[in-house]
């Protein structure tokens, strides 16, 4: 179920940069960060398909950090919640979820 979690979060930032490269101004940073951080969640998703989760989990739990992290950041320290855009927002709440969710898998497999 980890594994899921961190592939299902891995292609929401893969689609985060992909709109940021074709919706909005200078997307193509938007599309490489959303392609590095997307690939370090899909690799958290295959180690812990590999049974390594320790790993998978610190791995996942870095990108979710990062990107919600960056768009929190951005959308309530610079730009202000008035222009965030809605994708910064979409992804600020996916982390979360995912967060918690993977959180709770993880946490109830290891006792």
């Amino acid at each position: 179920m980890e594994s899921r979690i961190l592939c299902f979060y891995g292609l929401a930032v893969y689609a985060s940069g992909l709109g940021r490269f074709f919706f909005f101004p200078g997307g193509i940073n938007g599309l490489w960060y959303g392609l590095v951080m997307g690939s370090l969640a899909l690799l958290g998703s295959l180690l812990f398909q590999r049974g390594r989760r320790g790993a998978g989990f610190v791995t996942g739990f870095l990108a979710m950090t990062f990107v919600g992290g960056w768009y929190a950041w951005e959308c309530f320290m610079v730009k202000g919640l008035a222009e965030a855009e809605w994708r910064q927002l979409i992804m600020i709440g996916v982390s979360v979820m995912a967060g918690v969710l993977l959180a709770k898998k993880y946490r109830g497999k290891e006792s």
